[in-house]
């Protein structure tokens, strides 16, 4: 929600010089927000185009590839599609953990498209910084007690993902206790299904440590957790998603939301 905002921040406070198009100029203040940026393509719909100055935009569309949003985090495609936008610049920006975008005068409504490469999400798991910005976003949908005893007592080494065919995943990592030299390595094996665009399902998982079979209280408990993945939760931020659409192949994973944005 951080980059949405800064999105609008920026694009809403643009003033064309003469000669020069809104979208061009829109596509460069973009790109000077990212790290990198490979293709980028920005199309704002506004007749006339003077509404911009109160915060009203038609339709928004950005079409990229290879866009870095931060250092490390790379997306092979983003691309974002919303209805019409009403903001009060005097607000926008100002927003908190429970209400990200401030000043929407109707809710912001938009579509989105992102896919990954496996090297895309293994460079982000190397990097801490990403890796405790993941772990956060991650606690916050799963809101489990247990996972916030083990986040603060165990740390995870050499995270890898590997893209497997038929929506599966192997996610391969050593657990280390803090303070400790020893540790074991884990992996993780399963499919993936988004129920009803909301609730997380694991299929067929298999869990090992060490290269044995985990005991099946293990697998359970995996289960159990996964269950607790619901993007409802997000819904107590004001912000209303479901995903349309969920595919994960050796080359890549992709999937599309819908999002909206409550005043």
């Amino acid at each position: 929600m951080e980059f949405l905002t800064l999105l609008l921040t920026s694009l809403l406070t643009l003033v064309s010089p003469a000669g020069i198009a809104l979208d061009t100029l829109a596509e460069q203040t973009i790109r000077d927000r990212l790290s990198g940026a490979e293709q980028l393509e920005v199309r704002i719909d506004n007749s006339p185009s003077y509404q911009l100055l109160d915060g009203k935009v038609e339709r928004l569309r950005i079409a990229g590839r290879g866009l870095s949003l931060i250092p490390g985090l790379r997306l092979d495609i983003l691309e974002i599609e919303t209805d019409a936008i009403d903001v009060n610049l005097r607000e926008l920006g100002r927003g908190s953990g429970n209400r990200p975008i401030r000043g929407l005068q109707k809710p912001l409504q938009a579509a989105v498209r992102v896919a990954v490469t496996e090297a895309d999400i293994n460079t982000a798991l190397q990097s801490p910084e990403l890796y405790n910005q993941m772990q956060t976003f991650a606690l916050s949908l799963f809101d489990s007690p247990l996972i916030q005893q083990i986040a603060t007592r165990y740390t995870l080494v050499d995270r890898q993902v590997t893209f497997l065919s038929n929506n599966r995943v192997r996610f391969q990592t050593k657990i280390q206790e803090r303070g400790y030299d020893d540790f074991l390595t884990l992996t993780v094996e399963t499919g993936i299904h988004v129920i009803e665009g909301q609730q997380l399902q694991l299929l067929s998982p298999a869990v090992w440590v060490n290269d044995r079979p985990a005991p099946r209280r293990l697998v359970t408990g995996l289960l159990d957790l996964t269950r607790r993945f619901n993007l409802q939760r997000l819904e107590n931020r004001g912000v209303r998603s479901r995903v349309l659409h969920f595919n994960l192949t050796p080359s890549g994973a992709e999937i599309a939301l819908f999002l909206a944005v409550t005043p």
